[in-house]
């Protein structure tokens, strides 16, 4: 009886190890597994992916310096390094260069400097070429120029004073350009060189709309104020004289000449005169 309550009473318990649950390989398994290498997966091979640069913060490549050598001649014996370096502040130039520490008097003083561009080397050459330093002038050219690539080098310099000679001559015998913009233009046409000078009215406030739009269209109302010319055939191969350079010596001429005689014809009374007596 008494065995049968507790039958009834007793409650199966049962125990579960699922995740303590082992597996132990038999024996050969275990002894091929050690054996046998392990295989590992290779991974794929990294690609760098660049990053997008935003187009504000792209920068331009640097710009490399086109050395183009000057040479300078011909300054004082007692001159030095240092003394270049004060002579040629405000030019963009290297601050390496060979200075010939014991001079060869032998041989004119001569020193390389390395200007950063050709235009800078012009600019050089045009402003210190003939300068005077230490009692003595001294000597500044290109090296490297051919004899005609020297010789168009100097024709360019001369032209360019004789353009800032013209605009002066203008301003002083032609009191009615002294507030104009002036400006120097050349064309070889016909077998011809031409100079002319030409004048605009400044672009301000109160100009009208359409002179403000032809600045968009690089348009202006230029206006003839003088002219001249010099014919090609005048340049012979052992001749001096430059056609370019005669056209624009002509004009400046010509400027002085109507200045001069405009003066003498305000001064005359035929200028105010309706009938002049013109003997």
């Amino acid at each position: 009886m008494s065995n049968d309550r507790l039958r009834k009473t007793s409650i199966p318990i049962h125990f579960h190890f699922a995740h303590s649950k082992r597996v132990v390989p038999a024996l050969k398994d275990a002894s091929r597994a050690v054996t046998s290498p392990l295989r590992v997966r290779k991974r794929p091979a990294s690609i760098l992916i660049p990053r997008d640069t935003p187009a504000h913060r792209k920068l331009p490549a640097a710009v490399q310096p086109e050395w183009t050598p000057v040479e300078i001649s011909n300054y004082p014996p007692r001159m030095r390094q240092s003394d270049f370096i004060d002579l040629l502040q405000g030019y963009n130039i290297s601050p390496e260069f060979d200075f010939p520490v014991t001079p060869r008097f032998t041989r004119p003083f001569r020193v390389t400097i390395l200007a950063a561009s050709g235009e800078e080397a012009r600019r050089m050459v045009k402003d210190l070429d003939g300068k005077s330093v230490g009692e003595r002038e001294i000597a500044v050219r290109m090296k490297g120029m051919t004899e005609k690539e020297r010789k168009e080098f100097h024709i360019q310099d001369m032209a360019d004073q004789i353009k800032t000679g013209i605009i002066n001559t203008a301003r002083v015998y032609h009191s009615d350009l002294a507030d104009a913009i002036l400006e120097v233009r050349e064309i070889v046409q016909d077998g011809s060189c031409f100079a002319f000078l030409q004048k605009r009215a400044p672009v301000t406030i109160h100009s009208t709309p359409e002179t403000r739009a032809l600045g968009n269209q690089n348009l202006a109302k230029w206006e003839f104020v003088s002219g001249s010319a010099c014919e090609l055939e005048m340049e012979m191969e052992d001749s001096p004289t430059v056609p370019r350079l005669e056209a624009l010596r002509g004009l400046q001429k010509t400027l002085e000449n109507q200045g001069v005689l405009e003066k003498i014809w305000h001064k005359w009374s035929g200028s105010q005169v309706l009938m002049a007596d013109d003997t």
